[in-house]
């Protein structure tokens, strides 16, 4: 598991874990109704599947979270050799990655412009990515995040929250989430749903949290 400093803004390398968060622009709604958040994770597997694993997520009515690693270098090749005509960053992972990202957020933020028949950016300018730097923080943030819509009082059942990977991490379903890796890292599944119950050892830092 390669791991780094924490930095807002740093490229998205391959082989690297990271905490993507967005929210919506001046904190408005990006999800209106329940096929939003089904549209934005199908989009999101669209344009980033290929190129980025995911270890968790949650959606919520106005933001959202992320833990995902950059794909190796060599896998990306593939997906570029595959995507000649789509793709013109070539070779240049960090901006294929950063260009997926440009291209999933364009996707998304037209079809709900059109729905709520809005004009303008839907999500903040820069969304906000953040290296995981140790794998203890590894951890805390998989709770973090299953656990936010409860922070925002969205809802006090986060175990049951239809739009967070929780229920698929401990569910039998085959998915394409990481899960395997994320139980490992928790030794067990049931260790894994104690460790949410309790919430413990929280990162408290408002640098990396300053947005949410």
């Amino acid at each position: 598991m390669k791991y780094s400093n924490t930095d807002n803004y740093v490229p998205l390398e391959p082989e690297y874990y990271y905490h993507i968060y967005n929210r919506g622009n001046d904190g408005c709604n990006i999800f209106f109704i329940d096929s939003n958040y089904k549209y934005f994770i199908k989009k999101f597997d669209k344009f980033l599947g290929d190129i980025l694993d995911v270890y968790s997520y949650c959606l919520l009515p106005n933001h959202f979270h992320f833990l995902i690693r950059v794909k190796p270098e060599n896998e990306i090749l593939k997906y570029l050799d595959r995507n000649r005509k789509s793709i013109s960053l070539k070779y240049d992972i960090s901006k294929v990655v950063s260009e997926q990202f440009r291209r999933f957020f364009i996707s998304y933020s037209k079809a709900i412009n059109s729905q709520e028949g809005r004009t303008g950016s839907l999500f903040q300018k820069n969304f906000k990515r953040v290296k995981i730097s140790t794998e203890n923080y590894f951890n805390q943030l998989i709770i973090y995040i299953h656990t936010n819509p409860t922070k925002h009082g969205i809802t006090q059942d986060f175990e049951n929250y239809p739009y967070s990977s929780y229920q698929k991490i401990i569910s039998n379903k085959i998915s394409k989430l990481k899960k395997k890796y994320v139980l490992e890292r928790f030794e067990n599944k049931e260790n894994f749903v104690y460790c949410h119950k309790m919430k413990i050892d929280f990162i408290d830092d408002k640098k990396l949290f300053l947005e949410d």
